[in-house]
């Protein structure tokens, strides 16, 4: 059975002996987060990048933990270095936790590794990627080893910008 991220978060907590009283000094209130381990409400990124900090953990691992792919560290390393089969199953949607972006990358992918035409899957991709906007929502501004920036992607109210095919992926 998958856990939820919450119920991860928790035993991760309880391993690395965190005190509640270290998540509480994040700003985060005790009903609060025993809420989102329960599963009643999410947990802003904000506040999961604070306790992912304090419990040292990357999203990567708590992908691994939950067992939830979506989580898995896509790059171009990895993606050269993939099982074409396997890359060629996900890009066909075998894993349902793929995004359709994902799916598309994937395609693309496997088309350059086997010589083919990456055309269709770019052109899809940039399709997609021109009505969303990128927001910027956080400064990196912890002293650790491992800091992040976040950025949130939203849709677009217009679809205003030419098609460009020189975009390459």
């Amino acid at each position: 059975m998958l856990r939820t991220i919450g119920q991860v978060i928790n035993e991760v907590r309880r391993e690395k002996r965190v005190s509640l009283a270290e998540i509480v000094a994040l700003g985060i209130s005790k009903s609060r987060y025993y809420r989102f381990i329960e599963g009643e409400i999410d947990m802003s990124m904000i506040d999961m990048m604070s306790i992912m900090d304090a419990l040292t953990i990357s999203f990567s691992e708590l992908g691994l933990l939950t067992g939830k792919s979506r989580f898995q560290d896509i790059s171009i390393r990895w993606l050269m270095n993939a099982d074409i089969n396997e890359l060629t199953q996900r890009a066909q949607g075998v894993d349902d936790q793929d995004t359709d972006f994902r799916k598309l990358l994937f395609q693309a992918v496997v088309a350059l590794r086997k010589g083919e035409s990456m055309q269709e899957a770019v052109t899809q991709m940039y399709e997609r990627l021109v009505t969303l906007s990128l927001i910027h929502i956080s400064e990196p501004t912890r002293r650790t080893p491992i800091s992040y920036a976040v950025f949130c992607l939203k849709k677009k109210k217009n679809q205003s910008r030419p098609f460009d095919d020189s975009i390459v992926l």
